[in-house]
């Protein structure tokens, strides 16, 4: 597997920015740092575009976190609990992972519903728009 340096040198020569896995912003956030820097090294103009990715569950949040955990089970607990306790479940950690991501500079966040609710949608529009 190539170091992660390698990927961060990559969209700094041919690509146009990066989007970081659906981990908590904290540890997004040096992924970003690093992507701004190759980014800047290899003298490139402007700045790359920033894509995050958070799990949400607002109506179903113990099935959200039941989905997540089952999903992520293969790799191992640790990575399967830190994806699902990092989970945006409620207005309050939704609206808590929004600044969050903001803060480290996301250009754009993606929330990804963890529950098969249509509703969900319109839950979160309430909460973010």
């Amino acid at each position: 597997m190539l170091p992660l340096s390698a990927s961060f040198e990559r969209v700094a020569r041919r690509g146009a920015g990066y989007v970081g896995g659906s981990v908590p912003a904290p540890m997004v956030a040096s992924a970003f740092d690093a992507v701004r820097a190759a980014w800047a090294t290899a003298g490139r103009e402007g700045s790359p575009r920033l894509v995050a990715l958070a799990y949400s569950a607002l109506g179903h949040t113990e099935q959200g976190h039941a989905n997540v955990w089952d999903y992520y089970q293969g790799t191992g607990d640790e990575v399967a609990r830190l994806i699902t306790d990092g989970m945006a479940s409620g207005p309050g950690r939704v609206k808590d992972a929004v600044a969050a991501f903001a803060d480290i500079g996301a250009d754009e966040l993606v929330l990804n519903p963890a529950v098969g609710d249509p509703d969900e949608i319109d839950r979160l529009a309430d909460i973010v728009l």
